[in-house]
């Protein structure tokens, strides 16, 4: 399960906006206003809400595994880890948006 706290992300997160998740991530006391996770009051709306959610979460981290940014090692530098991470990102984006795998292939159809 994932620490929040030590990676920085809810820092990220502006105030009295929050993200949804499960319950499998540790995080302090004073950052718990910042998560949205499962709640028995929630009405329906909202139940199905947070299920697509978490279910376009595991769409994108799947597609992010096809171009490997979540399990080799980078080696071109810290300075260009964060372009690469952006680039794969707008890739899964337009696959999950466009789901025909041959839209991707046109982007580099110079």
């Amino acid at each position: 399960m994932g620490n929040l706290n030590a990676s920085g992300v809810l820092d990220t997160i502006p105030n009295g906006k929050r993200i949804v998740c499960d319950g499998g991530y540790e995080v302090k006391e004073d950052k718990l206003d910042k998560l949205s996770g499962y709640n028995q009051f929630d009405d329906e709306a909202v139940k199905e809400f947070k299920a697509r959610v978490k279910s376009r979460h595991e769409a994108f981290k799947s597609k992010l595994k096809v171009y490997e940014v979540l399990n080799k090692t980078f080696c071109l530098g810290a300075e260009k880890f964060g372009t690469y991470i952006y680039m794969a990102a707008v890739l899964v984006q337009i696959a999950i948006t466009d789901p025909n795998p041959d839209s991707v292939g046109l982007l580099f159809d110079v």
